[in-house]
């Protein structure tokens, strides 16, 4: 590490990916938070009227998971090359 900054660490760019992923998967929403918080009667309509259009419509069917994986792997595939664009000075 001679003079390289400690963020330039890849070690320290994986664990940050790694601490993200979790603090998304484990830290409650605003929505959790404030149906906690909001436990009174008198909230009561309000939480089920909002749940009620929060439930999730759209479900992915088989093409759309084919589509979308098969978009995902080009863009994903197509990182490797060097654009001419940034480099040709």
């Amino acid at each position: 590490m001679d003079g390289e900054s400690w963020f330039a660490n890849p070690t320290f760019g994986w664990g940050a990916i790694l601490f993200a992923t979790l603090w998304v998967l484990i830290a409650p929403t605003t929505q959790e938070l404030m149906r906690r918080a909001m436990r009174a009667e008198m909230y009561r309509p309000y939480i089920e009227r909002v749940s009620a259009h929060l439930s999730p419509c759209w479900k992915p069917t088989p093409g759309w998971v084919v589509g979308s994986a098969a978009i995902f792997a080009a863009a994903f595939l197509g990182l490797s090359r060097a654009s001419e664009f940034i480099y040709n000075f």
